[in-house]
Order: C-alpha cells, then structure tokens, then sequence
C-alpha cells in the first residue's frame, strides 16, 4: 500500500467517523433529545460592562457559569464531533464480547439525554452564584434552538382549581409583563412554563441568557472595636483585609477575609481559634445599591475570651517507625528533647529546620514552617507534629515531632528519549544513585551516569555518542567563612557543590571533553520566589584531537571565529538566576519567569592585573597556560499558561537572549551559543538549521572544501523565540495540541563570512522565522511522550538583505506552497520531532 492511498484511506476513515458522530441522534429513541451544547449569553442591559470589570472579561464570566451547569453535553475531538459517544453507539452494535465491554465502558460514553428539570436548577445554581458575588437581583432565562420551544403554558391556581391557558406571546415577553401587573392582585401567582413540542429535532443547544441588573459594592467594613487583644490584633491588620471600599460583594471574598483574621491570630497564639467564631452582618438600609459589612468575633461558650497558648516541651523523633517503636532514651539538647537510642543526624542541623522553640507563643507560621523545611531535607518519608495540653495548664502545649526516616540509598535506572535534536532519533541510558546523610549532616550525595547515542541516516550506525558523568553534593546549609543570621534559615538555604564530565562526539566531526566544577547557594526568598547564585563555576573545554576528524580542522580554517569558539579555552565566572512562579498558590493561570546572569572572565583579567601579566593587542591572554573566555550572557524566559476550561489550556512562552563576548573573547564560547530549532524550540525546523539572520546554509558554498556549508555555524549571540500552543484532551491519556513558534537567532559582530547573520533593526522584523503544526502527546503523569510533526510559514533564508534589483524578488512567506498531498513536499518540509515531556 503506497503512501498516498494510506492517506487517502486516513482521510476517508476520518470522514466516515465525522459523518457518523454528526448522525449520532438517529440512535435515541422516540421523545429523547441529545444535550448537543450549553452556552451562556448575556444581555446588553447598562450593567453589562460593569459586570465584565468585575470578571475580567465576557469569556471567564461565561466559563464559570458552565461549570455550574447540571447536565454537562457529552465530550467533542477538537470540539467538533462527539467520539466517544460514537464508539459506545459503535460497541453496542452486534453482539458483546470482552474488547467491545471495554470500548463501550472505558472509552465510550452514554448519551446525556436533556431533561427540562435539569436546566431549571441550573438556573438556580447560576442566580446563587450571581447572588454571591453582588449581582443580588440577577435574572437568568433561557432558550432552546427552535422548533424546540413553541408553546408557553401559563398556570393559575384559584378557589376552583388549576388553571391553565397557553400563551402567544414569547417566554420573557409574558415575564416582563407578569412582573408589571402591579394592580392585578393575582399576578403574582402565575406561573409560567416552556412546553416542549418535538417537531423531528434531536439535537439541542441551551442557551442562558443572563441579565445582571445591579451590582452591590461595599461601602463601610467595621471591625471589633473592643479593648481586648483578639480586636485589637484584628484592627491592626486592616490593611491587608480582602474587604475594601467600593469593591464588589462577593460571598468569596467573605470567606478568604474568615480565613485571613483566623491565620492572623493564629500566629499570635489563639492554637484553638478557628473560622466558625467569625461572622459577617450585611447592613443595605439606607445605602443605594451599597453595603454596611459588621465583622463580629464570638467568645467560646462558657469561656469570657479566646486563650492564648504557649509551647511546652518539644519531643523530636528523628527515627520513628510505626512498627517498631518502644520508649526509647531521652536526651536533651538546646532546650529539645531527643528520643530514640541514637540521633541519625546532627543535631543542629535538625534544629536549624525547627521553628518551634519552647516558652513562645503558638503561631501557625511555625507549623508550617517546620513541617515545609524538613520535608526538604529529603531525609524522611513523612513528618508530623501533635500537641498535646498539659493537665496542670491546657494553654501549655507540648510538641511531638515525628520524622519516619525514609531510605538511605536509592539507585534508578532510566531509558529516556532524546529531547535535545530533530533531525534523529536519540536515546539514552542513565543510571542514578542517591545517598541520603553521608555524613551525618542532613546531606545528599547524588551520582549520576548517563551515555546515549543518536541516529541520522544510513551513511552511519549512529552520528552522535553522548557520554557524561556528574556528582552533585546538597548540604542544607549556607558555607560561608561567617556566621550566618539566624533568620536566613527561613529562606531554606542549600550550598551545592557540582563536578561532572562530559564527551560528547559527533561521527567523522568532531569530539568535545568538557569538565565543570561549580560551588554555590540555593534559597527561597519567598514560597514563590527562589535564586541560585554559583560564585564559583569552572569549565575547562577542549577538542579531542585524536577524535576530531582532518575536514572539520579544515573547517575551522576557513572560519576564523568558530575556530575561535572551539579553542580550548576555561570559563571562570559567576552564574545567578531567579525563578518565579505563582503555581504555588494553586492559581487558575499560571505565571513563570526565570532570569539568568552568566559571567566569566572578570576574576581571570583581574588575576592578570595584579600579577602584571603582559597583554598583547589583538592576542588573546592566558591564566595557567590555558586561554580564558571572557562574556557577560543575560536570559529572560516568560511563560503563562492560561486554563481555558478543564480540557484546554493556552500557553505562551518568551524567551530573549543576549551573549556578548569582550576584552580576551572575540567570540561565545561555542557550548554558550545560542541556536534555533529544535523539539524545544521552533518546530518547523530541525535544531541548529535556523539562522542567523538570513543565512541559507543549504546555499552558501563557501566555508567547506565540499561545497556543503557546515551546519555548526548555525548559532548566535542573540536569541528571541516566541512560542504558542493550545493544549487539549482527546482520549484518556491522549492530548492534543496545535502551535505556532516563532524567532530567530543573530550574531551581535558582523562576520564577513556570514554577512546575514549580524542583528541589524531594519532587517529584522523581515529575518522572523515562522512554523506551525499538531502535536499528540501521551501524558502518564509521572512522564509525558510527545510527537510534533511541524512545517514552515515563513523562512528566513528566502529574505535577501541586499537584493538584485533586476532580479525577481521572493517572499520569505511559503504558505502557499504547502502541499500536504505531495509525497516531495512533505519529505522537504514536514519536521518530525520525538521527545520526552512539554516542550515548555
């Protein structure tokens, strides 16, 4: 079977699937209608933009109110066609066997029937949750696609009976009227309801209308005035209260300020307070469209106030067990009491991850604080921690803190896709081992080995061998040559120690031996903010002469600056970065951006300084015989995930960045390059095959003896690379996705062999490479993999900076010569790309 019949039958098998999930309705039976599609609408009444203020925007309103629907319609592929009530139809057919009970009942789904009484109480459901945000007088309708909805059926109950007439009128007409019958006495008894005449249609939409009518805001927020301490704490956090002036009512916003003043006090020792003793009293009189809020605190019964608590003794178990436990020795240090006949750990380093010190008040925040940091530590299976009152004073709390140890070796064993290349196909096998609290101090000793190889095409077994090696040691503390103030160990410091190897050669190229040591520190400013700075981080890179083939050599002649790039050269420098994510709030959107500041060579040139090293014009200058880098590299990268709906998310990604060689460098070291393309990057091209520039490596004939351009040239000083992908669920554990990448890469100097590739403004809005494409992606959890196939839009290659004006211009932009029946194109254009994981 060619090619080509095998996508026409894809085509036709996709057709016949469409075509019979659009004929789905022909399955119910007589009276049944299939729920197609919930939708909310909203009227255009002067509240309108007022309401989308307090929402954000029409479509996160209309989005929360679906989620309140009763009956939810049965799921849709892309949103078009419902598969898997097709193939519970499909499963029902003939007669049942094993495969047809698991299609039917584990991928199919039955049909959602619309049922009229369903939609009633949604609409309750959608007033409550209007009411709760301010919206006290909402009215919510709704309609049916026609012929559905033809009669409207109007019930009166009076001495004789029941009443009932239909109307000519429409449903909201009649309401609207109803409602301004003041001086009828009985118009408040009139019921109205929608009778349903199925005139052959199975398919139904629902659509609720929704009418906000007037928002309340808060006017005045009054808090305990009493003299007592509980008010007084109360008062004096007001400022950060979620309840201000002319914000909207929102029963929310209630409920986070219950939560607020219960933590508040709770830091300030009231261990027993919780949110039932909070309350709220809404006053509306006399104030138009604007609310009065009383916060009231009641007193426990039998009690005449809220006591305050204080800690006790602290009983730490550092190696408790459940199965095993006895009363075991007790010995004291710092106040602490340690139980157990042996202490696994040193001491100190447990007490500096303990919050809780005896004779202080109860506060939440020391809780937390001690339960987040030794779990850590990564020493202990869980932790846990009970108080228990004395019996002389209930307001004295002991605290027993349990830490189950948890196993002091690990070894795994991975087999990972390649995720660095397009081009081939790469695996690799990694071996990991983890020794918990070598020296007694908290530690964590990790060993990681790892070799892989990649595949290109039949001129090689394998083009790529990828050997590497690391040992990384964490010690849950900062090392520096001072003492430290007692409150860094709040922010959870680390210092890491860091020294790996790596050779990674490329067939009948080149092989590179790089070794790394790097010493530095790892804290959290906040739970959402956390920095890295390594004030030591060491490379020695070199090419393997013996493995570095006689034409790559040649290579490097002909190209001044990569030959440059792969001197062997030492990076001595600083790295800093700073991560940020909201995701630890559990928000509905998620921010993440992180900052890198890559140093080198300053210390070296200073070295040189003082001991008066001769520098020579035009030379580069050596520190221990070796020639050192010398570049300033900064990176932004900026993503925002944004939740649709629960089966869809929008994710944005930014990435700018910036590498500027100086004093000892002409040249980026070549490991700190840039380059585009790539399964993480865009799609559309394979990895170091865009850019710089304009530059069309497939024609330049110039740097090889060949008459080929070599494809390692093909990185920058400069990056900026935005990306988009709509992700959506499909089947089970299968997801879909659709993207669009774009960027490019540029050099900040001007290489006279490569005339395209330098950042130049006016030539850069044309030099933006653009690809798109579908991705599918099997997401188990704990590991996601995923295909991208993508294709060009716009090639960069095609722009010419200084064009022949005799000559016939060509368009960077290729959309119009997709062919996606063409067996040639899509063997030039379509770009597989097979890796483990998001690509962002």
């Amino acid at each position: 079977m060619t090619f080509r019949i095998q996508v026409y039958l894809f085509f036709f098998i996709g057709f016949w699937v469409i075509s019979s999930s659009c004929n789905l309705p022909q399955y119910l039976a007589d009276g049944e209608v299939l729920l197609y599609q919930n939708k909310v609408a909203f009227t255009s009444d002067e509240n309108l933009e007022q309401m989308l203020e307090h929402f954000d925007d029409k479509y996160t309103l209309s989005q929360e109110l679906l989620t309140l629907t009763q009956q939810k319609p049965n799921r849709k592929i892309m949103g078009l066609f419902m598969f898997n009530l097709w193939v519970y139809y499909k499963a029902n057919e003939g007669l049942e066997n094993g495969f047809k009970w698991w299609l039917k009942n584990k991928v199919g789904e039955p049909p959602v029937i619309y049922k009229d009484e369903e939609t009633q109480k949604t609409i309750k459901r959608m007033k409550d949750y209007m009411y709760n945000k301010g919206y006290f007088y909402a009215d919510i309708d709704y309609s049916l696609n026609e012929p559905l909805e033809t009669k409207i059926l109007a019930q009166y109950v009076d001495t004789n009976g029941v009443i009932e007439f239909f109307l000519e009128q429409s449903y909201k007409v009649m309401r609207w009227t109803l409602s301004r019958l003041s001086d009828v006495p009985f118009h408040n008894e009139i019921t109205l309801f929608k009778e349903l005449v199925n005139s052959g249609q199975k398919k139904v939409v629902v659509t609720y209308e929704v009418t906000s009518n007037d928002l309340y805001v808060i006017n005045d927020v009054h808090f305990p005035e009493g003299k007592d301490r509980v008010s007084r704490i109360i008062r004096y956090h007001v400022h950060d209260s979620h309840l201000q002036y002319g914000n909207p009512f929102d029963v929310d916003k209630l409920q986070e300020e219950r939560e607020r003043i219960n933590l508040e006090l709770k830091n300030e020792g009231y261990f027993s307070f919780n949110q039932e003793y909070i309350s709220f009293e809404v006053d509306s009189l006399n104030k138009q469209k604007k609310l009065d809020i009383h916060v009231k605190v009641s007193i426990p019964a039998g009690q005449d106030k809220h006591e305050v608590y204080k800690y006790g003794d602290i009983y730490l178990y550092p190696d408790y067990s459940v199965d095993n436990f006895t009363s075991p020795d007790t010995s004291q240090i710092n106040g602490f009491f340690f139980i157990g006949d042996k202490i696994p750990y040193n001491p100190e380093v447990l007490l500096d991850d303990i919050f809780i010190e005896p004779g202080r008040n109860f506060a939440q925040r020391d809780y937390d604080l001690t339960i987040n940091r030794l779990s850590d530590l990564d020493m202990f299976q869980y932790v846990n921690i009970r108080f228990k009152p004395w019996q002389t004073d209930s307001t004295r709390l002991d605290c027993h803190i349990y830490m189950m140890t948890s196993k002091k070796q690990e070894m795994t064993v991975e087999t990972e896709a390649n995720t660095n290349t397009d081009y081939f196909l790469g695996t690799a096998l990694k071996y990991t081992y983890k020794s918990k609290n070598l020296f007694k101090n908290a530690d964590l000793l990790i060993l990681n080995l790892k070799g892989g190889v990649e595949f290109q095409d039949s001129s090689t077994i394998f083009n790529t061998v990828d050997i590497s090696s690391s040992m990384d040691f964490y010690l849950p503390k900062f090392l520096v040559p001072w003492k430290m103030k007692k409150v860094a160990r709040i922010n959870n410091p680390r210092s890491v120690f860091s020294l790996s190897y790596n050779y990674l050669q490329r067939i009948n190229l080149y092989a590179i031996n790089s070794t790394s040591l790097n010493f530095g520190y790892d804290w959290k400013e906040t739970a959402l903010k956390r920095h890295l700075f390594h004030p030591m981080a060491i490379s020695l890179i070199s090419l393997n002469k013996n493995r570095t083939s006689d034409s790559f050599f040649a290579d490097l002649d002909r190209n001044p600056l990569l030959r440059k790039s792969f001197e062997p050269q030492l990076i001595l420098g600083q790295t800093y970065a700073f991560l940020y994510s909201n995701q630890p709030l559990k928000q509905k959107n998620v921010l993440f951006f992180r900052g890198d500041i890559d140093l080198s060579g300053n210390m070296a040139t200073l070295t040189n300084l003082i001991f008066n090293n001769r520098f020579v014009p035009g030379e580069s200058t050596k520190l221990l015989g070796v020639f050192y880098s010398q570049y300033a590299k900064m990176d932004a990268d900026v993503r925002y995930y944004y939740l649709m709906n629960r089966r869809s998310t929008l994710v944005n990604r930014v990435f700018l960045g910036v590498g500027v060689p100086y004093g000892n460098s002409e040249v980026l070291p070549y490991v700190k390059q840039y380059f585009a393309g790539g399964s993480n990057g865009i799609r559309a091209w394979t990895v170091r095959t865009l850019g710089p520039g304009s530059y069309n490596a497939t024609a330049d004939t110039s740097l090889t003896a060949d008459g080929i351009a070599s494809l390692l040239d093909q990185t920058g000083d400069i990056k900026l690379e935005t990306n988009m992908e709509f992700r959506f669920n499909m089947i089970g554990l299968l997801k879909g996705a659709f993207f669009v990448d774009a960027g490019n890469i540029w050099n900040i100097h001007r290489n006279s062999l490569i005339p395209e590739g330098n950042f130049d403004l006016k030539h850069f809005p044309a030099e933006v490479a653009i690809g798109t494409g579908l991705g599918a992606r099997l997401d188990f959890t704990f590991f996601v993999l995923r295909i991208d196939v993508g294709f060009k839009l716009r090639d960069p290659s095609l722009y010419e900076r200084n064009p022949d004006p005799d000559a016939r211009r060509v368009s960077p932009w290729v959309v119009s010569d997709v062919r996606f029946l063409n067996k040639g194109w899509r063997q030039d254009n379509l770009v597989y790309n097979i890796a483990l994981g998001y690509p962002f």
